[in-house]
C-alpha cells in the first residue's frame, strides 16, 4: 500500500527573525508491504521539506504474532539545516525495539 500526501502551512504575520518561510511544504510518502501470509510487515515513511532540504526517514519491520500482538524494530533518521523542521532534531536519530498490543 502506498500513500502520498502534500501538506502546506502558511504562517500569517510571521516575524522576520523566524527561520521558517512564509509558506512551508512537507511531502509525505508511506509505503507498507506485508509478507509471508501477513506475518512480516514492513513500513517505510519518508518526509521531505523542499524549502530547506530537510528530510525524515522512518523504516520499520514487525513480526505479527496475532491480530493483537506484534514486535518490531523501528529506525528514525532526521536531517537538514540546524533550524529546519527536521534538522533541529537531527541529533535525535534512534533505533528502537517495540512490542505492540492493539485492541
Amino acid at each position: 500500500m502506498l500513500t502520498l500526501q502534500a501538506q502546506q502551512t502558511m504562517i500569517v504575520d510571521r516575524p522576520a527573525t523566524l527561520f521558517e518561510k512564509e509558506i512551508e511544504t512537507i511531502l509525505w510518502a508511506n509505503f507498507r508491504v506485508q509478507w509471508m501470509n501477513q506475518k512480516i510487515e514492513t513500513i517505510l515513511n519518508l518526509a521531505y521539506n523542499p524549502e530547506h532540504g530537510a528530510n525524515m526517514v522512518r523504516p520499520s519491520i514487525y513480526y505479527v504474532f496475532t491480530d493483537s500482538w506484534k514486535t518490531g524494530i523501528i529506525g528514525l533518521l532526521l536531517d537538514g539545516p540546524p533550524q529546519s523542521i527536521f534538522g533541529r532534531y537531527a541529533k535525535n536519530d534512534q533505533i528502537e525495539m517495540v512490542m505492540v498490543y492493539s485492541w
